[in-house]
């Protein structure tokens, strides 16, 4: 069977749990006869606009389309660009997939999907996040409130803020009228989502969490599926967890604010001794317009260096090395988190788990069972949490010890091979 891949970047470029996922889906279709390339963006300064470059990664073929956003000129340009249908259009034609899995069309088109189905080609879609519906993409504002519901005016407030050329609140036009214009922009682009995601012929949703949201949002529940993510067992083989004399607690991930990174620091303040050490790995980045979040985890570590470490950016295929570090991984997400590949990580690692009892990671880590939960945005209760695992050895190897849940990558390939065949009529080996 042929394959198409769209996303919004892909790796080394970007990476992320989205792109993770693409990957190693992609190398095990790949690896079972299938022929699978990933369409996605690109971005170099250098090249010229709408430019196509290929290339291979770990053997996963990938069409890049450069985009530099030269012929964004207002907001309905985001999400609906009759310049990146004509490039995919080609890519299609070339590469003549039976079907096309979307796993994010951020940064490109949703016109992608009338594309391939007026072309005849069935299209799957994964929703690995809200952006479908919700602009920021995470359904949380630059303060961090997240937003469990749709609400017009709230939006149009965020929007103005991240994008003041296209919205109309800051400039000189009558409050009246820029209230009835920005609403308009969001009226068409939500019109624009639901028209799209009803032309898909396969909704996916990573957890239950997820597809409660979009119910909420209107989309049938019937016409979605929950397919979890899998996981690369190969990277955990030949494992061997470090020793240590003090406890190693332990944050994954990008370092921005809606992860919560201060909340950790804060928490483990609280309780820190001479016995534990707090080690953070990941890669500062900027949130949207925020870029001062690295000095300000800064500020919040001084005098604390010798046991709050920043290790920086690490590769995934170290993961399991850098698990062998960790004795509790916590996970003090503040937004959203849409199924959590880091918490299964963890779980495979060895690690014990604390996490915010907020989004998918509610109903990933049982409480008390296969790890702790604790009040989102709560640094005390996370202290809480954490001194109790500190000081209760016993606890900590249980919950380590208990049963989990954890899908294989293959397991989930194996889920999906039956959805394309369902989708495409086609028998998929």
């Amino acid at each position: 069977m042929k394959i198409l891949f769209v996303g919004s970047g892909f790796l080394p470029d970007k990476i992320g749990g989205m792109e993770l996922h693409m990957l190693y889906v992609a190398k095990t279709l790949r690896r079972q006869g299938h022929d699978v390339v990933v369409f996605c963006r690109g971005y170099s300064p250098a090249k010229e606009e709408f430019a196509i470059e290929r290339s291979e990664f770990q053997q996963v073929p990938v069409v890049r389309m450069n985009y530099k956003f030269s012929d964004c000129t207002e907001f309905k340009t985001l999400y609906s660009n009759p310049n990146i249908v004509r490039v995919f259009r080609e890519v299609l034609n070339e590469f003549g997939p039976d079907v096309v899995h979307i796993h994010h069309l951020q940064t490109l088109t949703m016109d992608i999907v009338s594309c391939a189905r007026d072309a005849g080609i069935p299209v799957v879609m994964t929703l690995h996040d809200y952006w479908m519906g919700c602009p920021r993409t995470q359904r949380i504002t630059a303060s961090l409130q997240t937003c469990p519901e749709i609400d017009p005016d709230r939006c149009m407030l965020c929007l103005r803020g991240l994008w003041p050329a296209f919205f109309q609140g800051g400039s000189a036009v009558p409050r009246k009228e820029a209230t009835k214009h920005d609403k308009g922009l969001l009226e068409t682009y939500h019109a624009t989502v639901r028209r799209t995601l009803d032309r898909v012929d396969r909704l996916l949703a990573p957890s239950i969490f997820v597809k409660r949201i979009y119910e909420r949002y209107g989309i049938p529940g019937s016409r979605m599926a929950v397919v979890p993510h899998g996981l690369d067992g190969s990277l955990f083989e030949d494992m061997r967890r470090m020793r240590s004399p003090v406890l190693r607690f332990g944050y994954m991930g990008p370092v921005i604010p809606p992860k919560g990174v201060h909340i950790l620091i804060e928490a483990f303040k609280m309780i820190a001794g001479s016995d534990c050490n707090l080690h953070i790995w990941g890669e500062v980045s900027p949130f949207y317009k925020d870029t001062n979040y690295g000095h300000r985890l800064a500020v919040l570590v001084k005098g604390w260096e010798s046991s709050i470490l920043f290790h920086g950016r690490y590769e995934h295929v170290d993961v399991a090395r850098v698990l062998s570090e960790i004795d509790i991984l916590v996970m003090p997400s503040l937004w959203y988190e849409s199924f959590s590949m880091t918490a299964m990580e963890g779980f495979q690692g060895g690690a014990a788990l604390i996490a915010s009892n907020f989004g998918a990671l509610a109903s990933a880590v049982k409480d008390g069972e296969t790890g702790l939960l604790f009040n989102v945005e709560d640094s005390v209760d996370l202290a809480k949490k954490m001194k109790r695992l500190k000081d209760d050895y016993d606890l900590r190897q249980r919950l380590v010890a208990s049963p989990k849940n954890v899908l294989s990558i293959e397991e989930n390939v194996a889920v999906l091979k039956r959805i394309y065949s369902e989708v495409t009529g086609m028998t998929v080996a």
